[in-house]
């Protein structure tokens, strides 16, 4: 829905301003101001969704094929 609704505005305007989650090692310390150290802003581009949902799917593309790369292909089992 949001690759349509960017693909139908002009190029310089297809953008949307995502918060992305930073994770922090260990336990999260929460404090007063602390969120802005949690979350980080960036600008999202139609070319870099249409990217990552292409990405995610050959993803599931493979999966559902069974290419998954942590299998040899020299090891087949045999199944009962």
């Amino acid at each position: 829905m949001i690759i349509n609704t960017l693909s139908s505005v002009t190029k310089e305007e297809a953008y949307i301003l995502a918060e992305k989650r930073i994770d922090e090692v260990g336990p999260p310390q929460w404090g007063i101001g602390q969120a802005r150290n949690i979350l980080k802003r960036q600008i999202v581009t139609l070319d870099t969704l249409r990217k990552e949902y292409q990405a995610e799917l050959d993803r599931v593309a493979a999966i559902e094929n069974g290419n998954f790369p942590f299998v040899d292909a020299g090891d087949e089992m045999d199944i009962l």
